[in-house]
């Protein structure tokens, strides 16, 4: 016979498009990211909630500290000298959405202790009180009853005096594999505050023909991080011969892009 265990997974979803009103799942928040200065006292503000859908929506509201990983993925951290996290009061707490309403989450900031000029962050989550439950079976035979809920993530960031937005690509190489040639790129946030990267590169011949280029891929890399991509490349290349890759990486926050060119052979 086989026993049943109960376990619960939350799926998390940060809404991190630079515009001004974000959507997932029915339910639309505006704005989508809230940048503060903390110089002025104890920052407030607020988000609307849209419930466009057909079904009312409960949510719990609380505030939670994330990051990523070096791939991107979306990591709930504990709090650190960064977080926001507990600084952070929601009005309301939960809610409660019937279908085409709409309702204000407000919030105020309080910071505690003496702030360091630097950036701080954490994220409205959304944690739906709505739960799917499947079932699957583990290794060992036993039937799982898991039961998931979904959690949306806006993030805000806060930066107290000088705070320094620059990053350095670290790594630019080129890999041949089974399929033709994948580029790994490693970009270093050195700064103090977040950067939402966009990056290009280019891949030239000797002669200086363009043989490959493209977009890396658009990411928040925070203070202190790296963030590794790898993009295939479609295009095939010639092997055995000098060539000449070049990536630029830019971000809203930063006066200038950065650049980083090398030659190699394949």
């Amino acid at each position: 016979m086989f026993r049943k265990i109960l376990a619960s997974a939350l799926i998390a979803t940060l809404l991190v498009l630079f515009s001004a009103f974000g959507a997932l799942a029915g339910i639309s928040i505006a704005p989508a990211f809230v940048e503060i200065d903390m110089s002025k006292g104890q920052p407030s503000g607020q988000f609307v909630i849209t419930n466009n859908g057909d079904e009312p929506e409960r949510y719990r509201i609380k505030a939670a500290h994330f990051g990523f990983s070096p791939t991107g993925n979306l990591l709930s951290l504990p709090e650190d000298k960064n977080s926001l996290s507990s600084w952070i009061k929601f009005n309301p707490k939960e809610l409660t959405l019937a279908p085409k309403t709409n309702q204000r989450v407000r919030f105020v900031i309080v910071p505690k202790g003496k702030l360091e000029d630097q950036e701080y962050w954490a994220a409205m989550e959304m944690e739906s009180l709505k739960t799917n439950t499947t079932r699957t079976k583990d290794g060992a035979g036993r039937t799982l009853k898991l039961e998931v809920s979904s959690s949306v993530m806006v993030p805000i960031f806060a930066r107290h005096g000088e705070v320094a937005y620059q990053c350095q690509i670290d790594e630019l190489q080129l890999v041949r594999n089974d399929k033709g040639a994948t580029l790994q790129v490693t970009v270093n946030n050195n700064g103090t505050g977040h950067l939402y990267a966009t990056g290009t590169f280019e891949i030239r011949a000797g002669d200086g023909s363009m043989l490959s280029e493209g977009n890396l891929g658009n990411s928040y890399i925070m203070p202190g991080n790296l963030r590794k991509f790898a993009i295939p490349i479609e295009e095939k290349l010639p092997g055995q011969v000098p060539l000449s890759i070049k990536a630029v990486y830019s971000a809203p926050q930063m006066k200038e892009s950065v650049e980083k060119s090398v030659q190699v052979t394949i």
